[in-house]
């Protein structure tokens, strides 16, 4: 959905001003504030606060069901998660012990080389950049062309991520979008010094951009945010439960969000603040191909990283991913879980 609606986004841009896209775009939350005025209460939420039969009540009208005994067994399992959970809460200084540094550690690292390929700026400022480039194709059809391939190559995601397993992908995102940064920056280099051969090139920036585009959204783009649910331990993920499509699995599975996935968040979305807030002056102070050069070169380290660091989740049980973590912090422990190949494809 999140990128289905940049797409809706860069379409209207291309026949609306900005004051009035901002109105349309003001239009979709406003009827969801109006929707959720008649949502009832979480049934979590009225078991954390220990009010049980208005989380009956609550699930009853979420379920469309007219009697208590009709939800008993899916209240009875959501008050045995939230004790569960209640009883695994995890402190700050705990986010410091091995088993669940590493993890966290990865998260962050994974959040970092997403966010630090310069999608933000790619996607934000996309018809700026194709504007600066001079190509002699329309702006906003550009912008439009590059947001389409965006949704297509997120949906080829879902059907990859299993298949061929975290690792591979991620490896693959990372050496194609260096690639295309590098070329983009190439372009923009003859740019600047006036050399002819960038007008007859004018077809590279889209071509770049589209490259770009599908190699994070087959990888950096979906995969960070799954293994962060993968490999960060139950009580790590915290005492708040919500359930979420897992489109790798097509199935509702339960996900936390809490100490160590929020840190993983706000990491994630303080560096897209970060490169969408400054990329522009970047720009002027050490030029368009630079700055398309130093997120290449990004690219090229976090290769490096899931190479050499990142473990493989696919195929393996919460179980399994949590040992491997263990024998890391535990070199006593059974050969078995001290083999660091542990989680890497068995296929």
């Amino acid at each position: 959905m999140l990128v289905i609606g940049i797409l809706f986004v860069y379409v209207l841009g291309a026949f609306l001003p900005w004051n009035w896209l901002a109105l349309v775009c003001a239009f979709i939350p406003a009827i969801f504030v109006i929707c959720m005025i008649f949502m009832p209460e979480s049934p979590r939420y009225y078991i954390l606060k220990n009010e049980t039969s208005d989380a009956a009540a609550s699930l009853m009208k979420l379920r469309g069901v007219d009697t208590a005994s009709s939800v008993a067994t899916e209240l009875a399992t959501i008050q045995t998660s939230a004790e569960e959970a209640s009883r695994n809460q995890l402190s700050l200084k705990d986010i410091i012990h091995p088993t669940i540094l590493k993890p966290v550690s990865i998260s962050l690292s994974l959040m970092f080389f997403q966010q630090l390929s310069g999608i933000n700026a790619v996607i934000f400022y996309s018809t700026s950049i194709f504007n600066q480039s001079g190509s002699s194709m329309d702006d906003n059809l550009s912008t439009i062309v590059v947001g389409f391939v965006q949704v297509v190559a997120t949906i080829a995601s879902t059907l990859l991520v299993d298949r061929t397993g975290r690792k591979i992908l991620l490896l693959i995102s990372d050496i194609l979008m260096g690639i295309s940064l590098v070329m983009l920056g190439v372009y923009f280099y003859l740019k600047d010094i006036n050399d002819p051969v960038y007008k007859n090139i004018g077809w590279l920036p889209l071509l770049s951009m589209v490259i770009f585009i599908i190699a994070f959204s087959l990888g950096y783009g979906p995969i960070p945010w799954l293994m962060v649910g993968e490999i960060l331990p139950p009580r790590a993920l915290g005492k708040i439960y919500i359930n979420y499509f897992e489109f790798s699995k097509s199935s509702i599975v339960s996900f936390g969000l809490g100490i160590a996935s929020s840190i993983a968040t706000v990491f994630n979305w303080f560096l897209a603040f970060l490169v969408t807030q400054f990329f522009e002056d970047l720009q002027t102070s050490i030029g368009a191909a630079w700055c398309f050069w130093m997120f290449g070169i990004i690219c090229g380290i976090g290769a490096l990283y899931v190479t050499f660091f990142l473990p493989e989740t696919k195929g393996k049980s919460l179980d399994e991913i949590q040992n491997f973590f263990i024998s890391l912090s535990t070199p006593t422990l059974n050969s078995e879980h001290s083999n660091p190949g542990l989680l890497e494809d068995e296929s």
